[in-house]
């Protein structure tokens, strides 16, 4: 009999309603992905144990039992729906590997399954192998009627116990029935296998391990347009093995060739390779040369893949500028570390995305923004504008209202900017295309000059190869959901300048005797003008504040915070839209109320009492008993109140980065830094917006500048 080459361990694992049967090789190993097998239609996990001892490296390998075969319960089921195998796919993976993308491999069914999955969620997959997961010919609606019909009298028919399967009165021959099926399995494979692929019953009978509800025809028609949306939405290296002798002609005849199914898995697939023996009906019987030669070159020594670009981040900026580039022509692909896509914009605007802001002057459009060389980014901010990227949110039928001061939000949630940011990705009909790698760190950027500059990058899921880099990284702002430095470093590693780094529309903090009769107005809001620096630096801004536990903050506050600098002070008018002296005047001829009450019917009353509580002779005394200089005191402290912040929130509450890749290096046409080939976008740049989405027009902005740049370097006019 066989003997195994690899032990295995076996647990049953809780995957939905069901407890499925799991076999494993290997422990899992820290920075080295698991490799999750999944087998066929009356196959078992253990048909991979010949697989698993082949494998030229030793790795954690799960091969799990799908559920009615093997030693996975179905539940009671009498029919078994082919979206439950995803759905438990997906839970496989939350359990064993939810961390990383994985690799799998799939066989026949299971190779279908994976494909879909791949699709489906291509960010939790790093590496893909289908083994003859041909799929089904394609269907018309037609058939449905019929196919119907035929469900329900073969449910009938399980029900009578027509559809049982076949027993063995031994395991030498369930053995022979595996031999049978596949010539090419060798007697001491097959009286191994036989013993997992089939059990001994109550009456001494070995009975399949399968169940019967199998072999009952699905319900639903194939739907291979759905199929094909799936397989579009593959970034994973994608490796096809179909057999030489195309076994598949064997089950479809004329209705389905192997021509079309090459032409199904063209878009996704890196290459066809042709076995160099037949695939039978049982993984078992796979080559182990085959396998062996497949672990070693796909996994391991994947060969390099090229790309006209290399985008860094799957940001607002990353996205829209992948999308405009593949629509231009280029291939492009797009890795991020974080498993969520432009998770910035999905918790912009409270989950509701402020995208930009109409009432920026495209005339002099730096004007809304600050930088060590504001000028900068008037040519990007000019080239597309606001209106062009309405016109883009009009065009996919996004609703969306104006807010406040030109501020636009989506009227639903931000996800339909993400998803039409990924539909753009995906319009490529000028021959590019946009793979993205999500969970896929950059862990090294190399430059090769010679007769053909390029870029290699090594990353999570081998080494990539590309003419240009654009680093889309953003700032330093929220850190939570997976913000880091990377872009600056990266910039200094090719002796890129980095304007320094500090949070920007941040709540300002104070502390100290200054700050203590205020830190009890929590939530108190009003409307204020806000100012800080002196002559030409001098900035203010008409916005609401708000007091929190820790100092101020509100659109006021978070605007004038660009401009603070450490150990300045800022002044407030909290009541603008009155001459607060002339009113306290006013009313000293002509009230006799107490000068907190006068106070209160202008400000909201906590705070006008702690400001009366801080000038003598105005928390008891009517206001027409209190003296003019006193009242003088009064109005100049509330009309300008000056105050010197002890500092920010900082990045963790900090709504972007101010500072980043100094301009003097990078083409405000292009985004080309002078480091030939690498690019730089959206906030990782040393231009930082107003309050109001004048970022997010700045991350389209310069992001299309970049991606027309790149279109003029492969595709000049």
């Amino acid at each position: 009999m066989y003997q195994v080459k690899r032990p295995f361990s076996c647990e049953l694992v809780p995957i939905r309603t069901l407890k499925y049967h799991v076999r494993q090789w290997g422990t899992p190993k820290k920075d080295h992905p698991s490799l999750l097998m999944v087998h066929g239609w009356m196959d078992v996990g253990a048909s991979f144990q010949f697989v698993v001892d082949a494998l030229k490296q030793d790795r954690h390998v799960i091969a799990p039992d799908w559920r009615g075969f093997g030693l996975t319960d179905s539940g009671g089921a009498d029919q078994f729906w082919f979206p439950d195998y995803l759905a438990d796919l997906d839970a496989l993976i939350d359990h064993f590997h939810s961390h990383a993308p994985i690799d799998l491999v799939g066989h026949s069914m299971g190779g279908n399954v994976v494909m879909m999955y791949a699709g489906i969620r291509p960010e939790r997959v790093r590496r893909l192998i289908n083994l003859e997961g041909f799929g089904l010919a394609q269907s018309k609606p037609s058939q449905a009627p019929k196919r119907y019909a035929d469900w329900m009298d073969q449910t009938k028919k399980l029900h009578r116990g027509e559809f049982n399967l076949k027993t063995y009165l031994t395991v030498e021959a369930v053995a022979q029935r595996l031999m049978k099926t596949n010539p090419r399995l060798s007697l001491d494979k097959a009286q191994w296998l036989a013993q997992h692929w089939a059990q001994v019953d109550d009456k001494g009978e070995w009975r399949i391990l399968g169940e019967a509800a199998h072999k009952v025809t699905s319900a639903n028609i194939y739907r291979l347009e759905e199929v094909l949306a799936c397989f579009e939405r593959i970034t994973a290296p994608t490796l096809s093995v179909h057999a030489s002798d195309d076994s598949k002609s064997k089950w479809w005849s004329d209705s389905y060739s192997l021509k079309e199914y090459l032409e199904r898995n063209r878009t996704c697939t890196e290459y066809i390779k042709p076995s160099t023996e037949r695939l039978w009906t049982h993984v078992a019987s796979r080559s182990t040369d085959c396998i062996g030669s497949i672990d070693r070159k796909f996994f391991v020594a994947h060969a390099m893949k090229s790309y006209d670009a290399l985008i860094v981040g799957a940001g607002a900026a990353g996205l829209f500028c992948a999308g405009v580039a593949a629509q231009l022509g280029l291939n492009v692909l797009i890795i991020d570390h974080s498993s969520k896509v432009a998770e910035k914009i999905r918790i912009s605007g409270g989950g509701r995305s402020n995208f930009t802001n109409r009432d920026m002057d495209v005339r002099a459009p730096h004007k809304h923004f600050l930088s060590d060389n504001p000028q900068f980014c008037r040519s990007a901010l000019s080239k597309y504008t606001p209106a062009d990227f309405i016109e883009l949110v009009q065009r996919y039928g996004i609703a969306f209202h104006e807010k406040h001061k030109g501020q636009l939000f989506c009227d639903g949630s931000s996800d339909e900017l993400i998803q039409m940011l990924l539909r753009e990705c995906d319009n490529t009909s000028l021959g590019g295309h946009v793979y993205r790698w999500q969970a896929c760190q950059l862990k090294n950027l190399r430059y090769h000059e010679g007769d053909s500059n390029f870029y290699e990058a090594d990353t999570d899921q081998g080494v990539v190869k590309a003419s240009c880099v654009v680093i889309a990284t953003g700032g330093l702002s929220i850190p939570q959901i997976g913000a880091t430095d990377l872009g600056y470093r990266l910039a200094k590693q090719f002796d890129i300048r980095v304007v320094s780094t500090r949070p920007a529309l941040v709540p300002l903090t104070f502390d100290g005797p200054q700050w203590s009769m205020y830190s009890e107005l929590s939530g108190i809001a009003l409307p204020v003008q806000i100012e800080t620096g002196l002559g030409q630096s001098r900035m203010s801004f008409d916005e609401d504040l708000l007091f929190t536990h820790k100092g101020l903050s509100g659109p006021a506050v978070l605007q004038i915070s660009s401009y603070w600098k450490e150990a300045t002070s800022i002044f407030i008018n909290l009541s603008p839209e009155l001459n607060i002296q002339q009113a306290l005047f006013e009313a000293k001829q002509n009230s006799r109320k107490k000068v907190v009450n006068e106070v209160s019917s202008w400000l909201p009353s906590r705070l006008a009492a702690a400001w009366c509580q801080s000038v003598a002779d105005c928390q008891q005394k009517n206001i027409d008993q209190v003296s003019d200089k006193t009242l003088t005191q009064l109005a100049l402290g509330l009309s300008r109140w000056q105050l010197t912040p002890t500092g920010t929130e900082g990045y963790k509450k900090a709504e972007v980065t101010a500072g980043g890749i100094d301009t003097r290096d990078l083409s405000q046409q292009t985004m080309e830094s002078r480091q030939p080939g690498l690019y730089f976008i959206g906030e990782v740049v040393d231009i930082t917006g107003w309050l109001g989405g004048y970022n997010f027009q700045w991350a389209w902005a310069s992001a299309f500048a970049c991606a027309q740049g790149l279109a003029a370097r492969f595709k000049p006019l």
